[in-house]
Parts: C-alpha cells; sequence; structure tokens
C-alpha cells in the first residue's frame, strides 16, 4: 500500500468516527417506545416497509441516536421537515480487511459515501401520502483490490462486504412511495429499487451494523438477488397489530 493510500485510509478512518451516532440520553432513561419508521406515529404515517437500510428506515434511525456536536444539524433538519416535507441524510463509512496470508493481496479497504432522503410530495398533511425517494452513492476503494474483491484473493469463494467496491458514483434508489391510511394500511413503492431492501431481509442483512460476510446478507447466496433496477414493491397491514 503506497503512502497515499494510508493517508486516504486515516482520513476516512476520521470521518467515519466523527460520523458515529453515540446515542445520548438526557435526565435518565425513557420507558417510551420509539415511532416506526417513516414517521411520528404507525396511524399516521402507515407500516415500515423494506429491510434496515431502506431509505426511510434509515432516516428513522438517524433520529434516533445522535451527539450534542450535531444538534444545530438535527434542528435544521427537522425543521426542513416540518416546513418542506424533506428529511435528509448523509453518512460515511471505511472499512479494511487484512489476511495473515494469502495466495494474492493481503490488505483491502474501502469507503462509501452516502446521500439519502425523502421528500413528501402528495398530502403531506394527511394520512394518504406520497413521497420521492433517493439515494447516491460514492464507492471507492483505498487499496488496488476493494474490499469487493478481496474474498478471491485469499482464496475464498464468495463476497466480504459486497457495497465496498470501487464502482464510483452509483444512483441506488430513485422511486415513488405511496401510502395509503385512510381505510387501510398499504405501502408500495415503484421506480429505481435495491432489490435488496425488500427480499428476504431481517434485522442483521445491513452490512453497515450486520455480518461483513454476504452469506449471512440479503438471500444467503440461495436466492438470485438482482442489482439496482426498474421494479415495484408492495406491503399491507392485515391488522391493526
Amino acid at each position: 500500500m503506497t503512502t497515499s493510500s494510508w493517508r486516504r485510509l486515516a482520513l476516512a478512518g476520521l470521518f467515519a468516527a466523527l460520523a458515529l451516532p453515540v446515542a445520548a440520553e438526557e435526565g435518565g432513561s425513557s420507558s417510551e417506545e420509539p415511532p416506526p419508521p417513516g414517521g411520528t406515529s404507525q396511524q399516521s404515517d402507515g407500516p415500515s416497509f423494506g429491510g434496515p437500510n431502506a431509505v426511510e428506515n434509515q432516516l428513522h434511525e438517524d433520529k434516533q441516536s445522535g451527539t450534542p456536536f450535531f444538534d444545530r444539524i438535527a434542528d435544521w433538519k427537522s425543521g426542513l421537515k416540518d416546513k418542506h416535507g424533506v428529511d435528509l441524510g448523509v453518512d460515511y463509512t471505511a472499512a479494511y480487511f487484512g489476511a495473515s496470508d494469502s495466495p494474492g493481496e493481503d490488505q483491502s479497504g474501502s469507503g462509501l459515501l452516502r446521500f439519502y432522503g425523502a421528500w413528501d410530495l402528495v398530502g403531506r398533511k394527511g394520512k394518504n401520502t406520497g413521497a420521492l425517494v433517493w439515494k447516491a452513492e460514492h464507492r471507492h476503494g483505498y487499496t488496488d483490490v476493494p474490499l469487493f474483491d478481496f474474498g478471491f484473493e485469499i482464496g475464498y469463494a464468495g463476497f466480504i462486504e459486497p457495497p465496498f467496491s470501487d464502482a464510483g458514483l452509483i444512483l441506488t434508489n430513485l422511486y415513488w412511495r405511496q401510502r395509503w391510511r385512510e381505510k387501510s394500511a398499504i405501502t408500495a413503492v415503484g421506480g429505481w429499487v435495491d432489490a435488496t431492501d425488500y427480499v428476504d431481509v431481517y434485522a442483521l442483512a445491513s452490512p453497515w451494523t450486520g455480518f461483513a460476510n454476504f452469506a449471512f446478507s440479503t438471500g444467503s447466496n440461495t436466492i438470485p438477488v438482482p442489482n439496482q433496477g426498474l421494479g415495484a414493491a408492495a406491503a399491507a397491514m392485515l391488522t391493526k397489530q
């Protein structure tokens, strides 16, 4: 690894440390349950839909923890959401792996910058709401071999941290989300979607907070889940529970 690569890795580590959310509570713990993803109440914004990395679920998670350092930013975001219906998020993640012995490269590092958000454009004051949802990412490697390909370098026939490639700037989400809450509880999305947000998802499916090995992530290596593309999905709550 060159000196410049190490500098880039160290800088990315600094950004990651600054962006790491630290839960902060004032005046003791609270017994109140957090609101469901995508809104302040299940009755007003409909059921949560998708995996932990679905945009609106990620935005909800961002609101649950923070530090006093970012209070002003949080207040600005809250005002933007209340006045214009726009909810924004940005994060940076860095990852590094090293092998004690390898037939190929023995170390790999990559970084990923994400900018995502949702803009409520229809029925913002009512129960039936529609929003434009997006997520753009810049995926880059610090080493000659990004983490996406590192498994093959060490003799492993699989993927380690698939999102951490050197693909550059890509658009992973750009779709319309519609919720109907007047007489039912239905959520539908359609447009440029990420299939891994809706296929075989579970709480630890996220490569940011769960397993690094793709075998334990979406699809479990047994489902041919496609990459991002045109698609649609829908979910409904059959009962109030």
